[in-house]
């Protein structure tokens, strides 16, 4: 018995200590949290354009494998655009060059090294027999101011969607409905090496040189298609010149035009670099509607105007005779701000206010001046006949302060012209020379042409320059290297002139030849586009959205930018100064005798005249609706026009 109620009483006593603690526990703890699923990110994921590779990029990196792991593979047959060959220096060619097509040479640049961030998802080609490294450079060769080694890594890219393009041209970018493919396919040209650097110029980090027939993709462009993204070699990518490279065995994208052609690099993306440069590149400043500040106003050399020209125009200086020399001007005339400048046969270079003519400064030159000055920033250019460079620094008062001034005995055959901080100039020994403006006119580079005849104006365009006497040059704008020749211009009669956007392709340069024949080419390679011809011998262009302008001993006439077909032809007295100037919907052309001609740019007919009457020097130069002339008669003259 006694048992039995220990055995009860250690029953209960075990019960009760169990309930207590549960109760306890069960007060301590609060409710058991849920668990939840943190929402989906609201921003939308980054679209890896080279996951759409179509079929030519899948054949395209086929290639690539095969390449380097040294397997022959067939190539599908292509047709060039053109027939050309490159003699290195010291050599002879070893090809036939096709003597109406272009000729490409490779760009010769510095070196550098890539150290950006390799994208994901960057193609990986496959270890080979193919090794690339860098070229000795050849005697004479432009270089850059690094050198570093030639390895590198896979660049960080960032598509660019969209570019503004130049308010008064009509651009040519993807067709509308058509969306920009992910890559095209490519094939470097036999014709040369194509260099690659971390960025769209050779102020960029060089990181190898492709050799010819290797096939690449091309995977963005810069907005002219001057430059292109190249991938892959080694597990590189960069960037090279458009001239390089044969794009071929690509389909149009869906959406474009039903007869457009699948191998345009218009189908790629607009693309940007994260890599610096290794000097800074030169930002252009647009030109003020109200300036006309070097030769052809621009250095396209387009002679385009934001202006309405008009019927009937009367001189309009406050008073009559104010703006003159003591002697007859010798210059044509600048505008810039509220400056007008030209130079006088007396020494001496003028400056006029633009709105009431009266004189704001005489700077004694000691040398006459007989191109047209260039005007940048706060300086004057100036070349007279030995080829002295003079420049002058406005302090905005008087602008009588020297800059600098340097000879280079060599007499100019064209005014100068001015990209960045480098002056060109146009030798009569067929030399072209670029001269460091800001560093008291340092040479910066030359480059000999097999002269014929005195070079024309160099004109400018993206990084090029294009320059010529018996065929047509186009040149890095910073180490002079020839990119690429074009040899059916046969001895140039006009500067080339530059336009962008194009209507054939992305952009396009114009010239006339001294047999009459106007020619259109592919601004990036030379490639021609037409050439057409008539018993008329321009000697000066211009440019607007549609058509190509030309102006010649007795006539102005106009063509069709797309076809090179004549849409009119109006005679006209005598020689023209320059060239014809383009405004909006009407053309001005200046003849030696002082007639000054407005014409309706889309008929051809004379819509009014500027009652000058007096021999002129050079080109007009134009300022929003008002027109200035240089009389070599001393007189400067300012005409405003009404209807």
């Amino acid at each position: 018995m006694f048992v039995l109620a220990l055995f009860l009483l250690v029953g209960l006593l075990v019960t009760t200590l169990f309930g207590r603690l549960l109760l306890e526990r069960r007060l301590a703890l609060g409710p058991t949290p849920t668990i939840t699923r943190p929402p989906d990110s609201t921003v939308p994921p980054t679209e890896d354009f080279r996951a759409t590779i179509v079929i030519a990029e899948i054949s395209t990196q086929a290639a690539y494998n095969a390449a380097h792991a040294g397997i022959a593979t067939p190539t599908r047959d292509v047709t060039l655009d053109a027939t050309a060959t490159v003699a290195p220096t010291g050599e002879e060619p070893t090809d036939t060059p096709d003597p109406n097509g272009p000729v490409y040479v490779p760009i010769l640049g510095g070196g550098g090294t890539a150290t950006e961030t390799p994208p994901p998802n960057t193609f990986t080609p496959t270890p080979g027999a193919i090794t690339v490294t860098s070229p000795t450079p050849l005697p004479g060769e432009a270089t850059q101011t690094a050198v570093a080694e030639v390895t590198a890594t896979a660049l960080s890219f960032t598509p660019t969607p969209t570019e503004t393009p130049i308010p008064t041209a009509t651009p040519t970018e993807t067709a509308v409905g058509a969306l920009p493919v992910a890559t095209l396919q490519a094939i470097v040209k036999t014709t040369g090496e194509a260099k690659v650097y971390t960025g769209p110029s050779v102020l960029y980090s060089y990181i190898t040189t492709l050799p010819a027939n290797l096939t690449v993709r091309l995977e963005g462009r810069t907005s002219s298609g001057e430059w292109v993204r190249v991938c892959c070699v080694n597990n590189v990518d960069g960037w090279a010149r458009q001239a390089y490279f044969n794009i071929t065995g690509n389909e149009a994208p869906p959406g474009a035009p039903t007869d457009a052609q699948g191998n345009d690099v218009r189908w790629l993306a607009l693309q940007q670099t994260n890599a610096t440069p290794l000097t800074l590149l030169p930002t252009p400043t647009p030109i003020a509607r109200s300036s006309f500040p070097l030769f052809r106003r621009d250095p396209a050399g387009t002679a385009r105007v934001d202006a309405q020209f008009y019927s009937f125009y009367q001189d309009s200086w406050q008073f009559s005779g104010q703006a003159t020399a003591s002697s007859g001007f010798s210059s044509a005339p600048v505008v810039i701000g509220s400056l007008v400048i030209a130079a006088s046969a007396d020494n001496h270079l003028y400056g006029f206010d633009q709105s009431l003519g009266n004189q704001r400064f005489k700077l004694n030159l000691d040398t006459i001046i007989e191109f047209t000055p260039v005007v940048q920033d706060p300086y004057i250019y100036l070349v007279n006949q030995t080829g002295e460079i003079i420049s002058v620094r406005d302090t905005g008062n008087i602008g009588d302060a020297f800059a600098w001034r340097k000879p280079t005995n060599i007499s100019p055959s064209a005014p100068l012209n001015i990209y960045g901080d480098l002056l060109y100039m146009a030798g009569s020994n067929g030399t072209v020379y670029a001269f460091n403006r800001l560093d008291n006119g340092s040479q910066r580079w030359t480059f000999p042409v097999n002269r014929q005849v005195d070079l024309q104006y160099p004109t400018i365009g993206g990084q090029l320059l294009y320059a010529g006497d018996a065929n047509l040059n186009a040149l890095d704008v910073y180490s002079g290297t020839l990119v690429w020749q074009n040899n059916s211009v046969r001895g140039l009669a006009s500067p080339a002139i530059y336009g962008w956007p194009g209507v054939k392709g992305l952009a396009e340069v114009y010239v006339a030849d001294r047999e009459g024949f106007v020619h259109a080419l592919d601004a990036n390679t030379g490639t021609a586009y037409w050439q057409q011809g008539s018993a008329d011998r321009p000697t000066a262009l211009a440019l607007d959205e549609r058509t190509v302008y030309l102006s010649g001993p007795g006539f102005v006439s106009a063509r069709d930018r797309s076809t090179g077909e004549q849409i009119w032809r109006t005679a006209f007295d005598g020689g023209t100064l320059g060239g014809p100037i383009v405004g909006n919907g009407r053309v001005l052309v200046a003849g030696v005798s002082g007639s000054v001609l407005i014409l309706d740019a889309a008929r051809g007919q004379i819509v009014g005249n500027v009652p000058v009457n007096v021999s002129l020097v050079g080109s007009p130069a134009v300022s929003n609706d008002e027109i200035f002339l240089a009389g070599r008669n001393g007189q400067l003259y300012k005409m405003t026009g009404s209807n």
